[in-house]
């Protein structure tokens, strides 16, 4: 796999849980206007270090499942770097501010000058890079490699294959039947989804 196909791997994992993420955000939109609003916000969201946690995770689990094993692991893992930076430098972009400030208000994810993560942004691969295969950061990775595979095999809707089904019991938050978009916000919503910050 030569280097443009792993940045164009990178940079599409992004714009997939960009879109889920943008899905999540019309959701709440959309909550805000049924009865008992602070009930139902309770129950679809998390704080924003969570929510954001969780979404650095899959995109680490799409990235990851979309390389496989095609590149080295030292590749593989500055891959991860590259996506999540590219994650940040979007929720920075002055376009994305009131989409950023509606979900992640108080994060800092800027870069310094010398392209340095922010705390919160190196906090988060850190936690997203050393749980990949435990505890729910393990589940969260295995959602991400879900979004992968549906991506892969072309297709939106998880079908019922052993492949699915496997991911499935490995902890991934997708269902089948369900649009593999859905990954980002059944994960957040997850309150069994403990994560140690």
């Amino acid at each position: 796999m030569d280097a443009k196909e792993i940045e164009g791997i990178e940079q599409h994992s992004n714009l997939i849980v960009f879109s889920a993420l943008k899905a999540y955000v019309d959701f709440l939109d959309d909550a805000s206007k049924v009865d008992q609003y602070n009930k139902v916000n309770k129950i679809i969201t998390r704080p924003e270090k969570e929510t954001y946690q969780i979404c650095i995770c899959i995109l680490i689990g799409v990235v990851i499942g979309r390389l496989g094993m095609k590149v080295e692991n030292s590749q593989r893992t500055q891959s991860c770097v590259n996506a999540v930076s590219l994650f940040n430098l979007g929720l920075s972009d002055k376009r994305s501010k009131p989409f950023k400030d509606k979900i992640f208000p108080n994060l800092k994810l800027e870069t310094d000058a010398d392209g340095k993560f922010s705390h919160d942004g190196n906090n988060a691969l850190k936690w997203g890079l050393s749980n990949i295969t435990k505890g729910d950061g393990a589940k969260l990775i295995s959602t991400g490699q879900h979004i992968a595979t549906a991506i892969i095999r072309n297709i939106k809707a998880i079908p019922d294959t052993d492949v699915d089904k496997d991911l499935i019991k490995r902890g991934s938050c997708l269902a089948i039947g369900e649009n593999f978009l859905m990954g980002v916000m059944l994960a957040i919503i997850n309150k069994n989804i403990k994560l140690k910050l």
